[in-house]
Order: C-alpha cells, then structure tokens, then sequence
C-alpha cells in the first residue's frame, strides 16, 4: 500500500478537528488563541455542507517524503473523504474504507463512539481534557495576514503538537500541521473550500457498480 493509516488519519483529523470543538474553546486558552478559534468555528459552524479540496503532504528532516491531493466533503454527520484514489466515507449508517491498490472495499457498522476520528460533531469531544491552545504569533504570506495557533496535548502522544495557520480576515483556515515526535510533519493545505453547496446523500453511500470487479468486506 501506498500510504499507512496514520496518513489518513492525519489528515481526515486535521480537517474534522477545525469543525469539532465548538463549546470547548474557552479552556486552557492563553493569549487570545479562545476567542480566534471562535470566531473561525462559528463561521464553520453555519454551514450546511463543506467540499474542500487539498494538499496533503508528509516532510521529515525539510525533505518532502510525499505528497497528495485529495477532497473531503462533509454533511452533518456524513462525510466522503478522497486521497490519491482511496476512498473514506460514511452515510451515517455504514463506513466504508475503499483501497484503490487492491480494489478492496470494508464496510462497517456505524457508530460514532468507534469512529469518533471521522465525526464532524463528536471528534475530539472532549476536547478541554486532551489540548491546551496557544497564540504563537501573526504573519504576513501571500499579502494576507495570518493568525498562527498550536494545540498542544495534554496526556503523551506520538506529536507534540498540531499547528493551525487562520486567514485572520477571512476567519478561514488554510493550513495545519501534525508534528510527530520523530521529527515528521503531516501538513494539510487547503486550497479551495466551497460552503453551503447542494450535495446528494447519494454521494456518502458504497455503490459496488461504481467499483468493477471489487473485493466486499462486509464487516456489519
């Protein structure tokens, strides 16, 4: 396989954690950071449907080890989610993981407290008890002015923090970073988001006429 889970992963939480923890935002804040996050969330929060286009890359040591386009488009609880051919998605009562190498689908029963990682409401619900957020600083890229943010976690985890890089006028993310322990960093860039757009469920939902010749795991 091209890619491991931690990849996906990765980038699914970058995206789902900017949407997932409004009503948290006003614990272990300094500097500011508590009322930026707000306002980006309630913004994001007025939306009914989210299709974002991306750029997901994986760097150590200021080398680029890989590097991805994808899309993740989101409704409500259900979300599909693309990455160099995979697929991710879930129509709110399965999830299903296409892999596009093997031509293998796996379909699960849904449960928003198995896949938490994947819910654009429930993902890091308590968010208070892992992060603590900090105001790192301000500045200029590409003519705009952007508002720099670091999670950083609580309890020991494999990163050590998660940047978040905000359009300060737009009130708009445009970046994060996952920083590994190890010196990798997962970076997600978004390079257009398109709000409120009219999306079918149908969207959401495994078609296997869609997938020629393809191998079902039905895990339900």
């Amino acid at each position: 396989m091209k890619k491991t889970i931690i990849s996906w992963v990765a980038f699914i939480s970058f995206t789902l954690l900017l949407f997932s923890i409004k009503g948290q935002t006003t614990v272990n804040m300094d500097q500011g950071a508590g009322a930026i996050l707000e306002g980006v969330l309630a913004k994001y929060d007025s939306y009914s449907t989210m299709s974002i286009d991306f750029q997901f890359q994986t760097k150590k040591e200021k080398k680029t080890l890989s590097s991805l386009t994808g899309k993740l488009i989101i409704k409500k609880e259900k979300y599909h989610a693309t990455l160099d051919g995979d697929i991710y998605a879930c129509d709110k009562e399965s999830v299903w993981n296409y892999q596009k190498d093997v031509n293998e689908v796996s379909i699960y029963e849904y449960d928003e407290t198995e896949v938490p990682i994947f819910h654009p409401t429930k993902f890091l619900a308590n968010w208070k008890k892992e992060f603590k957020a900090r105001f790192i600083r301000e500045e200029t890229k590409n003519g705009r002015i952007v508002q720099i943010i670091d999670l950083i976690p609580l309890k020991n985890n494999s990163y050590y923090k998660i940047r978040i890089y905000i359009d300060k006028s737009k009130k708009e993310v445009t970046q994060t970073e996952i920083h590994e322990k190890d010196n990798t960093i997962y970076l997600y860039k978004i390079t257009k988001m398109v709000p409120n757009g009219t999306i079918d469920d149908q969207t959401f939902s495994f078609k296997k006429e869609q997938f020629k010749g393809v191998e079902i795991n039905d895990m339900r």
